[in-house]
């Protein structure tokens, strides 16, 4: 009776053996043991040219790791929770932008993400080239075209909201010769372009006649001051 007690208890401990070093298969997608997180990565590139953004820093929403652009404008961030995220590309000089990604466990998500660099503006005087007096009312305008600016009684215009790049600037105003010079606008800065302008020659006139009866004088030698 003792030998068969003995040997129902080794077969119930045998069974416990057995179902303990059974473990449930928790293998996630892609393989992964226990996997439930994936990875947002991508390209941050300016806009204009399609040219790599470095340093550009990149957060999420909801919030995981902040991650920041490489020397070829590559980020990765790793261990994010399956869902629905905002990616937000930021750099100095440019204004951020964001795009949506969906995180599926045990895979990579793409998000590449462009941005725009920051507008600049241009600013300065007209001025007489002469004696450096304020010209008001003149007429600024750019090529490449942007806006048409028109000076203050101080001679002052600013353009804003320009798109980096290189323009003529050009003042024109009654009475006066029209100018240009070249500027060159950084994102988010300012180019300051004063432009002078020379008075248009104009044209002294009349008639020399004889005091006492008033008889036109020919051949009188005419000269001015200030010389002309």
């Amino acid at each position: 009776m003792r030998s068969h007690h003995w040997a129902i208890l080794l077969e119930l401990t045998l069974a416990a053996c057995s179902d303990a070093g059974t473990s449930p298969d928790t293998t996630g997608p892609g393989g992964n043991p226990g996997s439930d997180v994936g990875t947002i990565a991508g390209t941050v590139r300016r806009s204009s040219d399609n040219a790599a953004v470095v340093g550009a820093t990149i957060v999420t929403s909801p919030a995981t790791s902040t991650a920041s652009t490489d020397a070829q404008g590559h980020y990765s961030i790793s261990n994010v929770a399956a869902g629905s995220y905002t990616i937000t590309a930021s750099a100095t000089t440019y204004d951020a932008n964001a795009v949506t990604a969906t995180v599926v466990a045990g895979q990579t998500v793409t998000a590449d993400i462009a941005l725009a660099p920051q507008r600049g503006a241009i600013t300065g005087t007209v001025h007489r080239a002469s004696d450096n007096a304020a010209v008001a009312g003149a007429t600024i305008t750019t090529n490449p075209v942007t806006s048409t600016a028109t000076t203050d009684a101080q001679g002052h215009y600013t353009i804003s909201n320009v798109a980096p790049g290189s323009y003529t600037v050009t003042a024109g105003a009654a009475t006066y010769d029209a100018d240009s010079v070249t500027a060159t606008v950084a994102a988010g800065q300012t180019a300051i372009t004063d432009i002078a302008l020379n008075a248009q020659p104009g044209t002294i006139t009349g008639t020399v006649r004889r005091s006492p009866d008033n008889a036109p004088v020919a051949g009188a030698t005419i000269t001015t001051s200030p010389a002309t």
